[in-house]
């Protein structure tokens, strides 16, 4: 049987030292999310930092963002799709999408998915920390991943 930890996108089997500020941050404005939506395709589809935030200023002033999620998906791949091998586009696609979904979950849910997987700790010990009985922390936990593997969050 496969762990839970390898099928997991490189980004999240990373063990950090904390958790970074958007784990904990509220949800970010439509376009705002669009952006970083784009702004982490190119990335993950091996553009610089300098070339992807160029791209999304061209996104921006094409009026891409406002135009839709699937739009937007479309635009970047018409553009990326030339320069880009395509396995490595649906990759970084998905973990974008992925990340977005995630970022999109409820505080409470976002932050125990965050400390059950990049952390790797229990259900027993997220209870004890977070007051809650064990079988909501366990409750909370497998909403989170079938809001995740749904593709909409809450």
């Amino acid at each position: 049987m496969t762990s839970a930890v390898a099928v997991l996108p490189s980004w999240l089997r990373a063990r950090p030292a904390q958790a970074p500020g958007w784990v904990r941050a509220p949800w970010p404005a439509e376009d705002d999310r669009s952006l970083t939506l784009a702004f982490r395709v190119a990335r993950g589809a091996g553009l610089s930092r300098r070339a992807a935030a160029r791209l999304c200023r061209r996104l921006v002033r094409e009026g891409q963002l406002a135009a839709g999620r699937d739009r937007l998906l479309a635009a970047l791949s018409a553009t990326l799709r030339p320069r880009v091998a395509e396995d490595r586009l649906a990759k970084a696609t998905a973990d974008a999408l992925l990340l977005d979904a995630f970022q999109t979950l409820p505080h409470g849910r976002r932050g125990l998915l965050w400390s059950a997987l990049r952390e790797q700790r229990s259900a027993a010990e997220l209870a004890a920390e977070s007051g809650l009985p064990a079988q909501r922390v366990h409750e909370q936990l497998r909403d989170a991943l079938r809001e995740l593997s749904a593709g909409r969050p809450a």
